[in-house]
């Protein structure tokens, strides 16, 4: 009975000798090695044999008589393709000299063997029993390459269709030899691009990461490296959690790398992390402010029972009235410091459902008055309506665009785009809402500072506030999200999302957009379910109190309100409004101011280049002959201090009407 641990294997042998005598010596030889024998004289012939049945020995008789056809036999012989090659022995009648030697090794011989009649054949018989080991060797890598590429071609699909992205590199090298559809998508390259690439081009920071170690190659249990980073083409950047394990592959060792995106988990983390510092510094805001206004209680009656008594000298009344302005403006500061701790509790907020379009052409155009600075607004006709606080965003808007302002002093160009992101599929951390850009064309904020732009009184350009601090906190109370990303050198990106006001939504939908028409339209449309646009009205007054009383009278009448200090100011703030696109419909100019420029040279100066602007004269100064004569001037109106309020919103929405 057989051992069943015994495999039997059979070797054919074919023995090329044109001598008969010799040929039947061979062919004994061979087969008492177990061969299985046969012998041809010609190259014809066993050219023919091959073809009736593949051999895995050839013995040829070489010397100077079949050079030419046994060349000929073995070119032929190569050139053949999807059968095994056999091993080729030559026997020579002499020995050989090595240059000869060297030469048919090229053109396919293993070996050159030395084979007389009257020589003994121990030296064959050595060279077969070599032959015939490097041929079971052969045999047997070939039996496992074959199963092992079997089995690789049986979990070939299961490899492709599984959601954990996976790389397999060649141990040695780190050559990549395959890598399935979700590798190609957290990575950003397509897979015909990441196979036959080497690994150090893909994953560069893996090389460069702590835990890496080039004795990774040699273990065998699976080694975890944590918050790899990863710049994709496009250049998003992700972090990566890269697992890898050694396996064995049909043709050498290699390992498997599977591939974890914890892009959306570190932001999570920097988030909390984020939102526990706000947190803490809004306690300490809260805090100080309560102590700081207790203070200045007392500081601020004392001023004012030292104010009553008559100081003897002019230097003392100075020195009071320093005093006075420092605690006014420490209480500017505390109530600031209160009005951030409240807002990030939620506090102080009015919320009703709000159209981003409007209220985003308003803060971006007058926030730009002032400065050098353009817009470029992309908004979509088509935003979902949100529930917010309008004077509470408008605010923190604002303090984004003059965030941007100051980092292009010598001016530039915001872009400013608002979108509906209705599905999370070109970003991990983005979610269905509203997202607002704002992007600017400033030198950046270095990386290492990015984690401190909310703090309080932090700054990167010495201008030190809160006004990111009041955004972010307002946004938050929102319940949304103010990010900053920026590129040194390329600009910052200021990017807030605010969830859509479902209920409203439901409600009044928008109306559908064609979708063969442009995503972005001009400034001034405005999609049909939206409020109406509200007129835009510039006052100028030298006084800050009436400043306040206008706007706030005329803010409540439904009228959008940009004030200025003196007729120059007016000037710039005409001129800048109608360059980009969002002109005033109304002025309402004082006549005198103190120190400046008043609205009569102010109107005079405008209706060089806008002949077609509206314009009302405000005055305490009861004059007849003004009265008589303001349409001279360019005024269409004159409207007498104090205000009666009806006159005042009757004038003005007269001739505001935007439809006229």
């Amino acid at each position: 009975m057989l051992d069943r641990g015994i495999e039997i294997q059979l070797l054919r042998t074919l023995i090329i000798e044109p001598d008969l005598e010799m040929g039947a010596v061979l062919t004994s030889l061979v087969s008492s090695r177990g061969h299985e024998a046969g012998c041809v004289q010609q190259c014809s012939e066993a050219a023919h044999f091959l073809k009736q049945a593949p051999v895995d020995l050839l013995l040829i008789r070489l010397n100077h008589a079949t050079a030419t056809p046994v060349a000929e036999f073995l070119h032929a012989l190569l050139q053949q393709t999807g059968v095994s090659q056999p091993t080729c022995l030559a026997l020579t009648d002499d020995d050989e000299p090595t240059a000869r030697i060297e030469a048919w090794l090229k053109r396919g011989f293993a070996d050159v063997i030395t084979v007389t009649r009257n020589q003994s054949h121990s030296l064959l018989r050595n060279r077969l029993a070599i032959a015939e080991h490097a041929l079971m060797q052969t045999r047997t890598l070939q039996r496992t390459a074959a199963s092992e590429i079997a089995a690789a071609q049986r979990y070939h699909p299961l490899f492709l269709n599984s959601p954990a992205a996976t790389l397999i590199i060649t141990a040695r090298d780190g050559f990549i030899i395959e890598a399935n559809p979700a590798a190609e998508t957290i990575l950003g390259i397509p897979r015909t691009d990441l196979v036959s690439r080497f690994l150090s081009l893909v994953l560069p920071d893996l090389f460069d990461h702590e835990d890496y170690d080039p004795q990774i190659l040699k273990v065998h249990d699976a080694v975890r490296m944590a918050e790899v980073s990863h710049r994709r083409p496009d250049g998003s950047h992700r972090w990566l959690d890269v697992y890898l394990a050694r396996i064995e592959w049909p043709t050498q060792a290699a390992l498997v790398l599977r591939l974890q995106d914890i892009s959306l988990l570190k932001e999570r983390a920097a988030r909390r992390q984020q939102d526990s510092r706000q947190d803490a510094a809004t306690r300490v805001l809260q805090g100080v402010a309560i102590e700081l206004s207790d203070a200045l209680t007392t500081i601020r009656g004392n001023l004012e029972l030292l104010s009553r008594i008559p100081p003897a000298r002019a230097e003392a009344r100075e020195l009071l009235a320093s005093a006075q302005l420092g605690c006014d403006t420490a209480e500017s500061l505390a109530r600031r410091s209160t009005q951030i701790a409240r807002r990030q509790q939620g506090h102080d907020l009015h919320k009703h459902p709000q159209h981003l379009k409007p209220l985003l052409e308003k803060c971006i155009a007058f926030a730009l008055l002032s400065g050098k600075c353009t817009p470029v607004l992309h908004v979509s006709d088509d935003l979902w309506p949100i529930e917010a606080d309008e004077t509470a965003l408008s605010e923190a808007l604002r303090a984004l665009v003059e965030n941007a302002t100051h980092a292009m002093p010598q001016g530039g160009t915001l872009f400013v785009d608002a979108c509906n992101l209705r599905e999370p599929n070109t970003q991990p951390t983005q979610q269905a809402g509203i997202q607002i850009r704002l992007r600017d064309q400033g030198p950046g904020i270095p990386t290492e500072d990015l984690h401190h732009v909310f703090d309080p009184f932090y700054s990167t350009t010495g201008r030190r506030g809160m006004g990111l601090t009041l955004a972010a906190a307002t946004i938050r109370a929102h319940g949304g999200r103010l990010t900053l990303t920026s590129v040194p050198g390329e600009g910052t990106t200021a990017t807030v999302w605010l969830p859509v006001n479902i209920k409203h939504l439901l409600n009044h939908p928008p109306l559908p957009t064609d979708p063969t028409a442009p995503a972005l339209k001009s400034p001034r449309s405005h999609p049909p379910d939206s409020t109406p646009p509200r007129p835009r009205i510039l006052f100028m007054d030298d006084e800050i109190q009436i400043r306040v009383l206008v706007q706030k009278i005329l803010t409540a009448h439904g009228f959008d309100v940009y004030c200025t200090n003196d007729g120059q100011e007016a000037i710039d703030a005409y001129r800048k409004a109608h360059a980009i696109g969002t002109p005033f419909h109304v002025l309402l100019m004082d006549l005198d101011v103190r120190g400046g420029m008043g609205g009569m040279e102010a109107i005079a100066r405008l209706n060089t280049e806008f002949p077609t602007l509206k314009a009302l004269l405000t005055t305490g100064y009861i004059d007849d002959a003004l009265l008589d004569a303001h349409r001279e001037h360019g005024f269409l109106g004159v409207i007498p201090k104090p205000f009666q309020i009806e006159r005042l919103v009757s004038a003005v929405r007269k001739l505001s009407d935007i439809n006229a």
